[in-house]
């Protein structure tokens, strides 16, 4: 079943003048629900987590874990979850990992951005906040640190995923930072797989154009999911079969993407190579992508595809499943129309999924009927 609808509130902490982006929500064993987004439009942007204690109707309580201070340095894309795994001696905690932008001057005028991926951590219920612990190296543009994705394991080992990437050459990785105390303290960055063809953040072109550089922003994510077993699922974006054309003064403008997998099961000391998680074998897009594992193993995946417009132009949603990151469900077309990205430079960064015992619940950014934007879902039933 396909649906529509729109928030009947703005979320708390919001002044006249500012907006908010970025959301991300989590819940915990205790039915709280918990939104992260940062607010802009002011010198004061900040990062806000908002708790809800009444399955989400309303979030009259909020903090802020980061505030801007200086105006050379803020957050962009806070991602949130909460420890909700029966077993962890740390459950009820939350874990926020964003990317901390620091403007910095050059030599000979030349001006750039430094990144770096900040984790944080609250052990009651979003009401204060641990101190941003940098995990990531420094990157300095073109070198890009971003898409912090924090999960947690059935032990209590939290993760937070991101991706390094050089935005010239096109090269990147998918890496993580792990803690096995609650947040406390992160290790040293590890690898899930290197030399992937993606600059992270590129122009997803409209290939029927005439215009090579019209198309919409997009990135690479990454994705990730915990199974109860504590089997690791991470995807994303690249273009292993596509290509893209580099600019020193804009984003790079790239076309066939695909959306592909590895899996570690033993804690991500080792990973399975990459695989292409879709059937699509001509060459149209897939992007924002997102997964959710069920309390049974089996992890579902959505995403935005172009393969049913020869133009690759027009975009449905598609959903698939996987038990071990190798097999995969035919892939289901879920959306009911599609949606035309193509006169849009701007449709969202990702969309979302959640996962439960018996079924599954996408949403997506849709614009089936131009702007301004949806936001739809659809609710599948899994099987016995």
């Amino acid at each position: 079943m396909e649906t529509s609808g729109r928030w009947g509130e703005p979320p708390p902490g919001l002044q006249p003048g500012e907006i908010c982006s970025d959301p991300s929500l989590g819940a915990d064993l205790k039915g709280n629900f918990y939104l992260g987004y940062i607010i802009v439009g002011s010198a004061n942007r900040r990062v806000v987590v908002a708790r809800s204690t009444d399955g989400g109707q309303s979030f009259p309580r909020f903090s802020i874990p980061f505030q801007q201070g200086t105006g050379i340095e803020f957050a962009d894309k806070p991602y949130l979850a909460a420890d909700n795994q029966p077993r962890s001696r740390f459950r009820g905690r939350v874990y926020l990992g964003w990317t901390l932008l620091k403007f910095v001057t050059g030599g000979q005028g030349r001006d750039s951005f430094e990144y770096r991926i900040v984790a944080q951590t609250s052990s009651d219920g979003g009401s204060t906040w641990s101190a941003p612990a940098q995990i990531s190296r420094t990157s300095i543009d073109p070198e890009v640190s971003q898409g912090s994705l924090p999960v947690v394991a059935p032990d209590g080992s939290a993760y937070i995923f991101y991706a390094d990437s050089n935005r010239r050459t096109g090269v990147m990785s998918i890496r993580y930072s792990k803690s096995t105390d609650g947040g406390r303290s992160w290790g040293a960055p590890v690898e899930v797989a290197g030399g992937l063809p993606s600059p992270w953040f590129f122009t997803l072109r409209s290939v029927g154009s005439s215009s090579p550089g019209k198309g919409f922003r997009a990135l690479s994510g990454p994705f990730a999911a915990i199974t109860p077993a504590g089997k690791i699922f991470v995807a994303w974006i690249d273009f292993p079969n596509g290509s893209c054309q580099y600019s020193s003064s804009s984003l790079p403008v790239c076309t066939n993407s695909d959306l592909r997998m590895s899996v570690s099961g033993d804690g991500g000391l080792a990973w399975s190579a990459p695989v292409k998680v879709t059937n699509e074998s001509g060459d149209s897009d897939q992007f924002f992508a997102w997964m959710a594992a069920h309390p049974d193993g089996l992890v579902s995946i959505a995403w935005a595809d172009r393969r049913l417009d020869p133009e690759n132009v027009k975009f449905d949603i598609f959903y698939t499943n996987t038990a071990d990151g190798n097999v995969f469900l035919s892939n289901t077309r879920i959306s009911s129309a599609a949606s035309d990205a193509g006169s849009d430079g701007f449709i969202g960064d990702y969309n979302n999924l959640a996962a439960s015992a018996s079924g599954v619940v996408a949403v997506w950014t849709d614009i089936r009927s131009g702007p301004p934007h949806s936001i739809f879902s659809a609710t599948g039933t899994l099987l016995p």
